[in-house]
């Protein structure tokens, strides 16, 4: 058996990989890598831009459609990998440890759960984060020429 990796987003619900399941059977594919399933932007395309990391995406059906979706390959013996999934740990998930971070930098008692490079090669920003956040696509925000660059040394 081989794996096979469905795309999620807006437009491909948890409803759509189920309805394709039976196909990717008779195709010889057992298990199936769902993937993004976490709460994303309204109307994403591509789910990668996840606002909760906690909740499955309301867009591609929620914890229903999410069940929907694995009960056919549960009981088939297959398998839906869907990643990482956060689940609350001492009534804390990680969307709460990353904001801890975010409040609390390098000091945060999450800070190591966190791939951040706290001593990059800038000797000015260490133990400092930076976020490359933009109002809109990159383009655009090149051609608007409205962004800039804030360095808060506090």
């Amino acid at each position: 058996m081989s794996t096979y990796r469905l795309q999620l987003h807006a437009g491909f619900t948890f409803a759509d990989a189920e309805a394709v399941l039976p196909y990717l059977r008779a195709l010889g594919i057992g298990d199936c890598y769902a993937s993004p399933v976490f709460e994303a932007r309204p109307g994403s395309m591509h789910g990668y831009d996840v606002t909760r990391h906690d909740r499955l995406n309301p867009e591609l059906g929620g914890e229903e459609g999410f069940a929907r979706l694995t009960a056919p390959a549960a009981r088939a013996g297959d398998g839906i990998a869907v990643g990482y999934r956060a689940e609350p740990h001492g009534g804390r998930n990680d969307s709460q440890w990353w904001q801890d971070v975010l409040e609390n930098g390098r000091a945060s008692q999450y800070a190591s759960y966190f791939d951040i490079d706290w001593n990059p090669l800038n000797p000015d920003m260490k133990d400092k984060l930076l976020l490359p956040i933009l109002g809109s696509q990159y383009g655009e925000e090149l051609e608007q020429s409205d962004s800039g660059v804030l360095v808060d040394g506090g």
